[in-house]
């Protein structure tokens, strides 16, 4: 989940917004983990079939890798300026 993060990063970076930010919530709701990734972006970024389509880094594809790995949803999308990633995780059985 590293990857999104500094994909966050770097896409506050590449915007040109004056005022750049990233809003991060992570939480447990019963045996879910809930993580929202909120971040300025550049104008041009493309979703195809709800994924980002990307030609530089792997922040998307091991955010996936770990969505299916833990039986998980993700889901992506940009609105006002900001991109927004949304991740549920299961919770292993024995925790």
């Amino acid at each position: 989940m590293g990857g999104q993060f500094e994909n966050a990063i770097h896409a506050c970076m590449a915007s040109l917004e004056p005022e750049k930010k990233i809003h991060i919530q992570i939480a447990r709701k019963g045996k879910k983990i809930v993580v929202q990734c909120r971040n300025t972006c550049v104008k041009d970024i493309r979703l195809k079939n709800g994924v980002p389509v990307s030609d530089r880094g792997i922040g998307i594809s091991s955010v996936l890798k770990v969505v299916s790995f833990y039986h998980g949803e993700a889901e992506f999308s940009v609105e006002s300026g900001m991109f927004i990633a949304r991740i549920l995780l299961n919770l292993p059985q024995d925790q």
